[in-house]
């Protein structure tokens, strides 16, 4: 708090009962100022409100020179302003500019903020939509386009080969075997025969060769192509199975059209008659027809039973 006159402390309420301008100590109104019609300063209390005008007609005198001063203050400011407005006519109110009674372009840049966020809300749900809608497609993807249709296939525009065509036939390899025969259905002689007396045979039967010089199988084998193959025997020899250079084996002499030159071909023990083992020997053979034996000769310990015969590449 203040102090006021003479020490005293100054009321706080004492502006309601100071003097307003142009009024004199005691509440006597002064000289108003120059260009008014009354003065706008009036003490708290001591405004006086006439009775209202009827519709029609004129303003009285302190509206006019309010609306006066007004109007020249609105001028002068309007005139201060580089690029602003023209001044408006005494009397008429100043033309609001952009913005309102919200404060001009401040209220105006309000009034679009809103609107902005609901556009960028619009494209963030946009966004958010297009990526869901590429995850889930990449998804089908990443499961080996389950659901996609295939692509078709463009025509192929390569032109024709021009090469012409060869009517050769094409080189054939060996094969692997050929002129199987079941020993029983080839051509026997010296006393060998068909018996079915054992088991695991193939065929009807198998062909027992005694022990008699002279007793021999004969087939006939298709070579495709002259050269050296493998003549391939299924047999069954009674006698134990044994290892190393003294085992147990039964002989027969192999021929091929009629050349014995091929020798001994050995059939080792299998244990029973109804064991049937493997053996082999080289034989030359000529392109087409060949007939190929196993005969009992001489020096032969013969006396085995033969299953069948084959012709395969040589081994």
């Amino acid at each position: 708090m203040t102090v006021g006159t003479e020490g005293e402390p100054e009321d706080p309420y004492g502006y309601l009962y100071r003097p307003g301008p142009g009024e004199a100590q005691g509440g006597v109104p002064s000289a108003p100022p120059s260009g008014f019609g009354t003065s706008p300063y009036v003490q708290v209390g001591q405004t006086r409100y006439g009775q209202p005008q009827p519709y029609g007609s004129p303003p009285g005198p302190e509206t006019q020179a309010f609306a006066s001063g007004a109007a020249g203050q609105a001028s002068q400011a309007t005139q201060a302003i580089p690029g602003g407005p023209a001044s408006a006519p005494p009397g008429v109110p100043p033309q609001r500019r952009d913005g309102g009674g919200h404060g001009g372009r401040g209220g105006g840049s309000r009034g679009r903020g809103p609107l902005i966020g609901a556009v960028v809300a619009v494209v963030v749900v946009i966004a958010v939509i297009a990526g869901v809608l590429a995850m889930n497609s990449g998804g089908d993807d990443a499961k080996g386009n389950e659901s996609a249709s295939p692509t078709a296939k463009q025509p192929s525009t390569a032109p024709a080969s021009t090469q012409p065509q060869t009517s050769a036939p094409a080189t054939t390899a060996a094969p692997d075997k050929f002129g199987e025969n079941e020993a029983e259905s080839a051509q026997l002689a010296g006393g060998a025969a068909v018996a079915n007396n054992a088991q695991k045979f193939s065929g009807s039967g198998f062909v027992n060769v005694p022990a008699t010089p002279g007793a021999s199988i004969t087939i006939t084998v298709e070579a495709p192509a002259k050269g050296t193959y493998s003549l391939y025997v299924l047999y069954a020899n009674p006698d134990p199975v044994t290892s190393g250079a003294n085992r147990a084996k039964r002989t027969l002499t192999v021929s091929a059209n009629g050349d014995p030159k091929y020798g001994q071909l050995n059939m080792y023990g299998t244990g029973s008659p109804d064991s049937w083992y493997t053996t082999y020997r080289t034989v030359d053979l000529n392109q087409g027809t060949n007939a190929v034996s196993l005969t009992c000769q001489p020096g032969d310990s013969c006396n085995v039973a033969v299953d069948k015969m084959w012709i395969g590449p040589k081994k």
